[in-house]
């Protein structure tokens, strides 16, 4: 076989190889950074630098919700309309 066929093989095993890998720690990956996402976060105050006042933090506002022209989606919103899709 000519070198370029083995390169080709090589690459190709070791991108199965890192699939497998990938699939078979999956769990283990998510957990540790979860757990690093939430050492980084825990006790982080992020409104401690605004000046005093009145400060809302809106959780998931920019969803569910389609493009412009269609508007948002009414059964994800709470509204009965149907709206042509």
């Amino acid at each position: 076989m000519k070198r370029w066929h083995w390169a080709l093989i090589a690459a190709v095993t070791l991108l199965l190889a890192l699939a497998a890998a990938r699939q078979l720690f999956a769990v283990q990956i998510a957990e540790a950074a979860f757990k690093r996402a939430v050492a980084d976060n825990v006790g982080r105050d992020p409104s401690a630098a605004l000046p005093d006042g009145l400060h809302i933090y809106i959780c998931g506002s920019g969803s569910p919700a389609r493009s412009r022209p269609r508007g948002p989606l009414p059964r994800r919103t709470g509204g009965r309309a149907r709206l042509p899709v």
